[in-house]
C-alpha cells in the first residue's frame, strides 16, 4: 500500500515537473520569436540606413566632382597656359 501511494505521488511529481517544463518551452519559444521578429526588424532597418547611406555619398561625390570642376574651369578661364599648367600639376598632386 505505501508502495503504491509513493508511485502515485512521485508519478504526480514527475507529472507536475513535465508540465512545468512545458510551460517554460513554450514561454521560451515565445520569446525566442519575439527576438526573431525584432531581430529582422533592426536589419531591415540598418539595411535602409546603409542605402540612404550610400546614395548620399553617391550624390556628395557627384557634387564635389562638380565644384572641383567648376574651379578648374574658373582658374583656367583666368590664367595663362604656364600658371595653369602649374595649378593643375599642384591639384591632382594634392588628390
Amino acid at each position: 500500500m505505501k508502495y503504491l501511494e509513493e508511485q502515485q505521488n512521485n508519478e504526480e511529481k514527475l507529472n507536475k515537473i513535465k508540465n512545468e517544463h512545458n510551460q517554460l518551452i513554450k514561454k521560451y519559444e515565445e520569446e525566442k520569436d519575439k527576438l526573431e521578429i525584432q531581430l529582422g526588424e533592426i536589419n531591415n532597418n540598418l539595411l535602409q540606413v546603409s542605402e540612404t547611406l550610400s546614395q548620399s555619398n553617391q550624390t556628395a561625390n557627384v557634387e564635389r566632382e562638380k565644384f572641383e570642376k567648376k574651379i578648374v574651369n574658373k582658374f583656367l578661364k583666368k590664367n595663362k597656359k604656364t600658371k595653369s599648367f602649374l595649378f593643375l600639376r599642384f591639384y591632382w598632386k594634392m588628390n
